[in-house]
């Protein structure tokens, strides 16, 4: 993991709040298995913290049967980041190949004008 930036603001009696912000190194073609380690790593930090992580999800994780499962098949990612017009984005759905669509960040933008 990058960090990419650390804040550090005092509070009430001594204390202090402690902001971090972290990325994943940039991806290269050909370079699974340290994204696979930091998926990994994930889980594992996830699985200390289930309970919680099932309270945000809304549904069992069964993280140990999800991490045994990866350890004895092996790791595969797939997915893509499409930008375009709402409207054209969900169009996608209908496509055979996309098993999955998820809106995760939307921006204005003015698709008629030239940049």
């Amino acid at each position: 993991m990058i960090i990419d930036f650390r804040q550090e603001e005092k509070a009430f009696f001594g204390t202090e709040i402690v902001s971090e912000g972290f990325s994943s190194p940039e991806y290269e073609v050909g370079e699974g298995e340290p994204l696979h380690k930091q998926f990994r790593k994930t889980l594992q930090f996830l699985e200390k913290y289930e309970g919680k992580a099932e309270k945000f999800y809304m549904g069992e994780l069964n993280l140990s049967k999800r991490i045994q499962y990866m350890e004895k098949h092996g790791y595969k990612h797939y997915g893509a980041v499409i930008t375009g017009p709402t409207k054209e984005v969900l169009k996608l759905q209908d496509e055979g190949k996309v098993s999955e669509l998820e809106v995760d960040e939307i921006e204005f933008w003015n698709w008629e004008s030239e940049l």
